[in-house]
């Protein structure tokens, strides 16, 4: 039973894509956004994932975000969290960015990750089965950073002595080699054992998920899958041992070819990897099923209800599996839907027409 309750109360937005001045407020459970296409309905839902997670969903350059002929934007969100009404804000000028947490000024988004958890489900998702193992890496980062900040240490840490490495290949300078390997493997050691348990914990969520999404017919699985064999339990000896002997062959191609940075996971469904075999229908189900799993898992371990975005509500799911979302997103605390027609989801709904960058409530 979660211990705790967080919702966003409002949002303040200003010069944010195509809303100059607005002020939105939310309800504590089910939130609908719905106009017609290229309205401002995802922007919203784009700002309330920036303040949770201090990155777009959409586009990694804050600079996209300012409306246009304007020079900054700037976001305000009021939310409860533990029954204490609280503020976070954030602005980019085009070169600055600028976030304070009540009267806090902060240089860095990384140490709030985690304080507004978040699960966003969108039409682009079905890139986690076809896509590239970068983005299984990063839905698995990204899930892993709002839990254990010392994963985002590792993380960060990881990827700087791997560019130094990197430097060191093209140009082929072979000083200070084993200092960065070292480096990389201390981290590399982390990063692994907590993508593994990951997996592990995620299994049974998305059993029970896809069970009920295809009426008990398909299992889903995901495995991990390091980039390099273990020759024993000490991951970190052995990625030293390896990158060591590998320099010559990675001096070659200039870059590192062996480490977390190549890791991927594998989707499958009954048993059969689910990017060969599994229709466009399947693949929705098993994404919306592993959507649902990272909420259960994030709510589990920090006892908090995370935030639920779903994007173009409508796309995910077929008529009767769309029923199924319907009912289960009552149980879910504060959720986000965009979609271009007006569902009634529940009685208490919060409904927010939007028209040309202009909120009706």
């Amino acid at each position: 039973m979660l211990a705790q309750t967080m919702f966003v109360q409002s949002l303040y937005l200003q010069n944010f894509r195509n809303f100059e001045q607005t002020s939105i407020s939310f309800s504590p459970g089910i939130n609908v956004i719905h106009g017609l296409n290229a309205q401002g309905k995802t922007n919203i839902l784009e700002a309330i994932y920036l303040i949770c997670m201090g990155r777009s969903f959409r586009t990694t350059h804050l600079q996209e975000l300012i409306k246009q002929g304007k020079e900054f934007f700037y976001i305000e969100a009021h939310f409860v969290k533990d029954g204490i009404e609280q503020v976070l804000k954030l602005s980019f000028n085009g070169q600055t960015r600028k976030i304070q947490y009540n009267s806090t000024t902060y240089a860095s988004f990384v140490p709030l990750l985690g304080l507004l958890p978040i699960v966003l489900c969108t039409p682009t998702d079905i890139s986690l089965i076809s896509g590239s193992p970068s983005e299984r890496r990063q839905f698995i980062d990204l899930h892993l950073a709002q839990i254990d900040p010392l994963y985002v240490h590792h993380l960060t840490r990881y990827l700087k002595a791997m560019k130094q490495r990197n430097y060191l290949l093209r140009h082929k300078k072979s000083s200070s080699f084993s200092v960065w390997e070292a480096s990389m493997a201390h981290s590399a050691e982390y990063l692994m054992k907590k993508r593994k348990e990951a997996s592990l914990h995620f299994s049974p969520f998305l059993e029970q998920n896809m069970q009920c999404l295809s009426q008990s017919q398909e299992k889903l699985e995901i495995g991990y899958k390091a980039s390099f064999a273990k020759n024993s339990s000490d991951i970190c000896k052995d990625l030293v041992v390896l990158l060591e002997k590998n320099r010559s062959k990675d001096i070659a191609v200039g870059t590192t070819l062996v480490g977390p940075h190549k890791d991927d996971y594998l989707l499958s469904v009954n048993e059969r990897e689910a990017k060969l075999y599994c229709s466009e229908g399947q693949k929705r189900c098993a994404i919306t099923a592993l959507r649902f799993g990272e909420w259960k898992r994030l709510s589990e371990i920090l006892e908090v209800p995370p935030i639920m975005g779903i994007d173009d509500f409508a796309i995910h799911l077929d008529p009767k599996r769309t029923s199924f979302l319907q009912e289960n997103l009552k149980n879910l605390g504060q959720v986000f839907i965009t979609t271009p027609n007006h569902i009634e989801i529940h009685q208490d709904q919060n409904s927010i027409y939007v028209q040309e960058g202009t909120v009706f409530q």
